[in-house]
């Protein structure tokens, strides 16, 4: 990463965010992520994160997101519920 961060290199990096995926995510749901990579450019890393569509809701710390199109959205309450429903 970069001398702005607290990491020694990309590895001490990467082995925390792979530390917070884990403790933030139900464990069974972990195996589902297929990559974690650091893209350079221009002196500068980008995280690639590829994951598998999971076959059952997944929560972020008591959050359900979900993607649509670009953009990531939370759901709440009924709009989650009914998601759920149609989807898994």
């Amino acid at each position: 990463m970069s001398n702005e961060d607290k990491f020694e290199n990309n590895d001490k990096w990467l082995l925390h965010l792979t530390n917070l995926l884990k403790t933030r995510i139900k464990p069974d749901i972990f195996p589902s992520i297929e990559s974690i990579c650091l893209i350079p450019y221009k002196n500068k890393y980008f995280c690639v994160v590829e994951c598998k569509k999971s076959g059952k809701d997944v929560w972020l710390e008591d959050k359900f997101f979900v993607r649509r199109g670009p953009r990531t959205d939370e759901l709440i309450g009924r709009n989650a519920s009914q998601y759920i429903i149609e989807n898994f």
